[in-house]
């Protein structure tokens, strides 16, 4: 008996039109402290978070100069990612991209406050991160203004786009002053909204089934098979709506399929040839043992798990640093078994670990 593997992860990417000079910016110019610390304008295809202190609670200085700020930043002269920081997030909504282009800051300090700050972004909750810039924090008694305008990254459909900004070289306990952070870049709606993207396993051969809610300029979409879900190669093309706002579908057989998992990227492809990976898939062929499908759909993550025999196993996520993100203890049945995992994973690589009597299943998974 043949098992499904199935992975369904990021829906949606492409261009369209809809361009805003500022994505997110909160500025906070009360004199009184703000219920929260929520965006203070966002664009409508972007949800922004809360502006947070990884050391505790956000403060707020209602004097000049105005504004949230946190203390007890670290005296080493040297930066550490171990370190205290102040975050936010953005992410694009579904159906939609966002083209982040630059990030400014007005920042201070206190006499004893952190003397140095860097800024770093991320799409994968900081498994991964990229510099943006080291600026020198003199400023006591107002707010200077930082900019980095060099900026390319792009956030595809329910991405997460998370940054962090580190101060050190503090001389005493002094505070970090931070306001008016504005993102910047370009919005945009999808012109292909994919509503689902499956496979599943027919004897030898996989099952490919795929559906669109609308689409704008669609020539084609393009399937493309990897055996290890990083490198891929193309495998067909198939001929699209083009302009409608009819669900459609769409249906592909892979005759050949590799040993072990298949991972399956779809791309759309525009009328003037761009094309853009809209969502990534994954199935295999197994024998009849325990085995282990986890499932993202939208923010959701699931683990479908079947059993040759009613027992007891112990189920885990991690990232592809080996920090564990989830772990509950299973009593499964003979036969299917399904478990929502209680996680929110940003986009990226994860591995799952499935352990029971006298065996063990490491799954690599795609968010």
């Amino acid at each position: 008996m043949k098992k499904l593997l199935l992975i369904t992860t990021v829906m949606g990417l492409c261009c369209a039109s809809g361009l805003k000079a500022q994505i997110a910016v909160w500025n906070y110019i009360s004199p009184s402290a703000p219920s929260n610390y929520t965006p203070t304008s966002v664009d409508g295809n972007a949800i922004g978070s809360s502006l947070l202190n990884s050391g505790g609670a956000i403060q707020y200085k209602t004097t000049a100069p105005i504004g949230p700020y946190a203390s007890s930043f670290p005296v080493s002269s040297s930066f550490s990612f171990d370190g205290k920081y102040l975050e936010l997030s953005i992410a694009a909504k579904t159906g939609t991209k966002l083209n982040v282009t630059g990030i400014s800051f007005d920042a201070g300090r206190t006499g004893e406050g952190p003397t140095k700050i860097d800024a770093y972004y991320s799409l994968d909750g900081f498994s991964t991160n990229t510099k943006i810039g080291t600026y020198e924090n003199a400023n006591t008694t107002s707010l200077t203004s930082f900019n980095s305008n060099t900026l390319n990254v792009v956030v595809n459909s329910e991405q997460v786009l998370t940054v962090r900004f580190w101060g050190y070289a503090a001389s005493g306990s002094g505070s970090f002053r931070i306001n008016n952070i504005v993102i910047s870049g370009a919005s945009s709606t999808l012109p292909v909204t994919l509503t689902s993207f499956t496979a599943k396993t027919l004897d030898e051969r996989i099952l490919l089934n795929w559906k669109t809610a609308s689409e704008k300029n669609n020539n084609h979409f393009e399937l493309y098979r990897s055996g290890d879900g990083e490198t891929f190669s193309y495998l067909t093309s198939l001929s699209a709506a083009g302009n409608t706002e009819t669900e459609q579908g769409y249906q592909f057989i892979d005759d050949n399929p590799l040993t072990g998992i298949n991972y399956y990227q779809l791309k759309q492809v525009d009328f003037d040839g761009k094309s853009t990976s809209v969502a990534v898939t994954s199935a295999s062929l197994g024998p009849d043992e325990l085995s282990l499908n986890i499932i993202c759909l939208d923010k959701n993550v699931s683990a479908n798990i079947f059993a040759p025999a009613n027992t007891l196993a112990h189920l885990a996520l991690f990232d592809t640093g080996g920090n564990k993100l989830f772990n509950t203890n299973l009593k499964l049945a003979k036969g299917y078994n399904k478990t929502d995992c209680q996680v929110f994973l940003p986009t990226g690589v994860y591995l799952a670990r499935l352990q029971c009597v006298g065996k063990t299943i490491v799954q690599k998974f795609v968010r």
